[in-house]
């Protein structure tokens, strides 16, 4: 399970547990999609002790949210328009704490790029050996690690990716600190 979609996950469920004014937050057990799951995407009980999400294919907000949508159901409220209408809140605020946190963001992108890249290109087995002992590949195989790695990677750059496409991102990351001073601004028009 990668740690940032685990870490969405349990943010999704602290949501609604705090939107329910409740003590306990339910265990969070995750699966894979099978046949007989369809196109369920998460589970819980009225007033159960834990809630389980599947996790094929889901992005880090939509992690939240159905941890937030299955909790508000595990706390003891069946109602689904609320448990609705709480998954899409809490989707919007992981957005919105994220936002907040894009410069973090981008700079544990980097570093884990760099770290993995340190050539600043992948370099074929050397950078997949790298990221496969960051992954833990010592305690859960190597194969496993290369697996989490792809995955963890790939939730990270989607969600920088997102962040970055939908606006929310520093349009001027890119740009050096001289660049970015006003007085470094070009007239847009010609006094001639």
């Amino acid at each position: 399970m990668p740690p940032l979609l685990r870490h969405a996950a349990t943010w999704g469920a602290k949501y609604a547990a705090a939107q329910l004014g409740a003590r306990r937050v339910p265990g969070i057990r995750f699966a894979k999609a099978t046949t007989e799951t369809l196109d369920v995407k998460g589970a819980a009980s009225i007033g159960g002790a834990d809630i389980r999400i599947i996790v094929d294919d889901l992005s880090l907000a939509a992690a939240a949210g159905i941890a937030a949508h299955e909790t508000w159901h595990s706390l003891g409220d069946e109602d689904e328009g609320k448990a609705t209408a709480t998954q899409r809140a809490a989707k919007a605020a992981w957005t919105a704490h994220r936002y907040e946190q894009r410069a973090q963001i981008r700079r544990q992108l980097e570093e884990l790029y760099d770290r993995i890249c340190p050539s600043g290109r992948w370099e074929g087995e050397a950078s997949a050996r790298i990221a496969a002992a960051w992954y833990g590949s010592k305690t859960i195989g190597y194969t496993a690690a290369l697996v989490l790695a792809d995955r963890d990677l790939g939730l990270r750059l989607e969600e920088f990716q997102q962040i970055e496409r939908d606006g929310l991102g520093d349009e001027h990351a890119f740009q050096t600190v001289e660049a970015r001073r006003p007085h470094a601004a070009r007239a847009a028009y010609s006094y001639e």
